[in-house]
């Protein structure tokens, strides 16, 4: 069986949310790598200080698949999605307001909990 025509036909709102996933988890891949750049060049923190923010973001963000699953099971997952949605993309562009100050710290680390929770 092609791998491509198992998609054919399913409802447009499920190309909708596999497309804003895409774009949500696209935008994540280039941030975590350049985080640590960022960290280590603009705010002046040490590897080793780099290293541990970076680890608890990661395990942060594996938290927020557990988080994610729990409210889409007591809210239903439409609710949940577009909720932690407007979390992920407000807390994203935040971030990018405060990139060069510690205080974007919060914010990409809720933006990758989130992320990974929808």
């Amino acid at each position: 069986m092609n791998s491509l025509t198992q998609y054919r036909g399913l409802p447009r709102q499920v190309y909708y949310v596999a497309f804003t996933r895409l774009i949500m988890e696209m935008g994540i891949m280039f941030v975590f790598p350049l985080m640590s750049l960022l960290l280590t060049e603009q705010l002046g923190f040490s590897t080793i200080e780099t290293g541990y923010l970076m680890t608890t973001v990661a395990v942060i963000s594996l938290l927020g698949s557990l988080f994610g699953g729990k409210l889409a099971d007591q809210f239903g997952r439409r609710r949940s999605f577009f909720a932690l949605s407007v979390i992920s993309i407000s807390s994203t562009v935040l971030a990018g307001i405060f990139c060069h100050e510690r205080t974007m710290i919060p914010f990409i680390t809720v933006a990758f909990m989130t992320v990974n929770a929808l």
